[in-house]
């Protein structure tokens, strides 16, 4: 150890730690505690942090040495911000929550700090441990609105906790991500962070909680949006009638949106995403809603597309002839949908696609994309097809 120490000191540090760790794994602790003592006198001043794999390394090894005396210490020595949260986790998910929790506090970072105290919580958890649970929870969530403590200016300050409460919905930390955002001065803000929580909350299958959340957002348009988050997710969890429900709420909240435009792309929005959960009914109902002729078109469109997609190929194909004022916002999209449920062998969507394909002669750009698609079908015959569908756009033209 000696020689090693005077030829490289670092490498000297990996090796007194590699010597512990072998005691430890032997059941002498002793040993293991005199080796990382060795090590601890001759590291005094000197640091591996940042150093990439011997870093890792010694963090590896001090993983397996939380009941070594000297080991907390160790850590403090030789590790970054970020190898002392991998370290605590690790040390938490083996029980170990004494040690894990006191080399949390040696973190010096206020988010990674709050990053490891809430692994820790949860692996208390796991545990049973759920009193003491909820109050290394509250502890993480104390740690983490550090950074917005002392910011004299409200705006900043906003700023601050929506990215607090962003990062801890990332991270799964709900609760806390909530509190973050309650805390949040300006309502806009706080109803924009909200919206993001409920989100991922949805994505994670809380959406009881999720709903219980979205109830407090101030702002129509963004309850709107996180009540839509909410019934997409049940849908895809086959939660059929509930998710109705919930988009009916949506839709309720988005009438309620004061301008017209955001009205508008809201109710679009909501439309949308019901035809994809298969509630087509009550999607065309929500597009009858939407005042703007050209927003309402890009809705149907999308609705059309999915009927498409779904293989409900009358109902899309008779949205397309109904709305013959803004054919070219829906036409495009729903062709293609026919299209690619026609080179899987659906005769229907081959059926609708032909039926749809006079209507692309009035416009030279549909009737492209149309050859285009159609020679899909027919490779031999792409050139003869496009010269075809070439001169009846022009003729429609000339007769427009």
């Amino acid at each position: 150890t000696e020689i090693v120490f005077e030829r490289d000191h670092k490498l000297g540090t990996l090796w007194g730690l590699l010597l512990a760790w072998v005691a430890e794994r032997e059941g002498k602790r002793d040993w293991a505690k005199r080796c990382l003592d060795e090590v601890r006198k001759r590291s005094e001043g000197v640091k591996l942090t940042g150093l990439y794999w011997q870093s890792g390394m010694a963090a590896f090894l001090l993983g397996e040495m939380g009941q070594v005396e000297g080991a907390i210490e160790m850590a403090g020595l030789v590790l970054d911000d970020h190898l002392k949260r991998e370290l605590a986790t690790i040390w938490a998910s083996r029980g170990l929550f004494e040690p894990a929790l006191k080399a949390a506090e040696g973190i010096e970072d206020a988010w990674r700090r709050a990053e490891a105290l809430r692994a820790i919580a949860a692996e208390m958890a796991k545990a049973g441990e759920e009193e003491l649970a909820k109050e290394v929870l509250n502890q993480a969530l104390n740690q983490a609105l550090k950074p917005a403590e002392g910011i004299e200016d409200a705006w900043r300050r906003a700023e601050v906790l929506r990215a607090i409460a962003a990062k801890m919905a990332r991270a799964g930390m709900f609760e806390p991500a909530l509190k973050a955002a309650e805390g949040i001065e300006y309502a806009w803000r706080r109803a924009e962070a909200l919206r993001a929580i409920v989100a991922k909350m949805a994505r994670a299958g809380m959406f009881e909680p999720a709903l219980k959340a979205a109830e407090g957002i101030e702002y129509a348009w963004r309850r709107a949006e996180a009540l839509r988050a909410i019934a997409a997710e049940m849908a895809k969890a086959g939660m059929e009638e509930r998710a109705k429900e919930v988009f009916d709420q949506a839709l309720k909240a988005a009438e309620r949106i004061e301008g017209a435009w955001r009205r508008a792309k809201t109710l679009g929005a909501i439309a949308a995403e019901m035809a994809k959960a298969g509630e087509v009914e009550g999607a065309l109902k929500a597009a009858e809603r939407i005042e703007g002729a050209w927003r309402r078109a890009k809705t149907l469109g999308a609705i059309a597309a999915e009927m498409a997609k779904a293989g409900e190929v009358e109902g899309a194909v008779g949205i397309v002839e109904r709305e013959t004022g803004m054919r070219t916002e829906i036409l495009s999209s729903v062709l293609q949908a026919l299209a690619e449920k026609a080179m899987e062998g659906d005769e229907g969507s081959r059926g609708g696609f032909l039926r749809l394909l006079p209507l692309c002669g009035w416009s030279l750009e549909l009737a492209y994309k149309a050859c285009g698609l159609l020679a899909r079908w027919y490779p031999e015959q792409g050139e003869a097809i496009a010269r075809v569908v070439s001169g009846e756009s022009r003729v429609a033209n000339r007769e427009g």
